[in-house]
C-alpha cells in the first residue's frame, strides 16, 4: 500500500511542477509581448540621400558614406512616417574654425532644431519631435560657412581653417503602437 501512495505522490507533484512550468512560461510570453509592444520604432534616412544645392561626399560614421557640407547649404528629402515619431537623431561631426558649424532641421517647413555640432569626432544628436504618421518633407541645413583662407597662420597669429559640416543620417524614433 506504501508504495502505491508513493507514486500517486509522485505523479501529483510531477503535475504540479509542469502546471508551474508552463504558468511561468506563458508569464514571460505575456512579459515578452507587452514590451515589444512598446518597442520603438525606427526609420533611417542617409543624409547623402537627400538633394543639395552644393554638396559632396564623404566618409560616414560606419563605413558608408555621409553628406559633407562644405559650403552654406540645404539638403531635401521626404521621409515615409509609419508611426508618430517623438524624436530625430541626426549624426554628425564638424571641421570647427572659429566656431562651430551650425545644423538645421526642419520637418514640413517647420525648423526642430537650429545648433551648434560641437564634436570632431562622429555624435548623435538628439532633437525631441512630436509629428503624427505620414509622408513628412524633411530638410537639414548648414547655414554658417566660414574660415580663414591662406596658408600657415594669418597676422594674428590664427591658422588658416574652414568650418564644415558632416552628416551621416538621420534617425526618426516613435512608437510601435
Amino acid at each position: 500500500m506504501p508504495k502505491k501512495s508513493t507514486k500517486l505522490l509522485a505523479r501529483r507533484q510531477f503535475r504540479k511542477r509542469d502546471l508551474l512550468f508552463v504558468a511561468a512560461l506563458f508569464g514571460l510570453i505575456g512579459a515578452v509581448a507587452i514590451i515589444s509592444s512598446f518597442a520603438a520604432m525606427q526609420t533611417t534616412v542617409e543624409a547623402e540621400t537627400l538633394t543639395y544645392s552644393k554638396a559632396t561626399t564623404a566618409a560616414g560614421q560606419n563605413g558608408g558614406r555621409a553628406a559633407a557640407l562644405y559650403w552654406s547649404t540645404t539638403g531635401t528629402g521626404k521621409v515615409q512616417l509609419p508611426t508618430k515619431t517623438t524624436s530625430v537623431t541626426v549624426y554628425a561631426k564638424g571641421d570647427q574654425c572659429q566656431g562651430a558649424p551650425r545644423m538645421t532641421v526642419s520637418i514640413d517647413g517647420q525648423e526642430v532644431t537650429n545648433q551648434e555640432v560641437t564634436s570632431t569626432s562622429w555624435k548623435a544628436y538628439q532633437i525631441p519631435l512630436n509629428v503624427e504618421a505620414g509622408s513628412r518633407s524633411i530638410s537639414v541645413g548648414f547655414i554658417n560657412d566660414g574660415g580663414l583662407t591662406g596658408s600657415g597662420t594669418d597676422n594674428q597669429g590664427i591658422q588658416a581653417c574652414d568650418r564644415n559640416l558632416y552628416i551621416d543620417r538621420l534617425v526618426f524614433t516613435g512608437l510601435d503602437k
